[in-house]
């Protein structure tokens, strides 16, 4: 795979090497590989995407197996070579004249408003693995047969009800 850089850079074969990249990881392994890019470790790539140590850990190994690097660095660097360069402005000019620019504090989300849906043991659209937390996990496991229970509960008692209505009409 070494040689899949220098084919790239000159044309010839393998140049949309680029687009097979994108096309082979998903999109949780290409945010793993861009912070791991900004040399973050898995612990602050966990911390940002709000994963477990050990998804983030499974996301990078099953990319570098993906993309055939020889670590996690060299699957970051593919990466980033396959994407297309952030355009940056020449100039920044400030306007001090109009509406007042919105503080930073402001743009962030409210407390509590994140995506609910993360807490759910569902696996996201286009994920390999499951994205909960080793805690949420163990709380599903005895959260489920609760519910079906309940369910099942619920299930009895509409039967009963039933019969004992149509015991009624007779």
């Amino acid at each position: 795979m070494r040689g899949w850089g220098v084919v790239h850079r000159f044309g010839g074969a393998h140049a949309n090497y680029d687009s097979v990249i994108m096309q082979r990881l998903t999109p949780r392994q290409q945010e793993c590989l861009r912070l791991t890019y900004e040399r973050k470790t898995s612990k602050e790539i966990a911390s940002t995407l709000g994963l477990s140590v050990g998804t983030v850990n499974t996301y990078i190994s099953e990319a570098i197996s993906v993309l055939g690097a020889r670590n996690r660095r060299h699957a970051a660097e593919l990466l980033h070579a396959s994407e297309p360069p952030q355009a940056t402005p020449d100039k920044v000019e400030l306007h001090s004249e109009g509406v007042p620019a919105t503080p930073a504090a402001t743009a962030v989300e409210p407390q509590g408003s994140g995506d609910w849906r993360r807490l759910l043991p569902i696996r996201a659209k286009g994920a390999t693995g499951n994205d909960l937390s080793v805690t949420l996990r163990i709380l599903w496991i005895f959260v489920l047969p609760v519910l079906a229970a309940i369910a099942f509960g619920m299930l009895a008692v509409g039967t009963r009800v039933l019969s004992d209505f149509l015991n009624l009409l007779r």
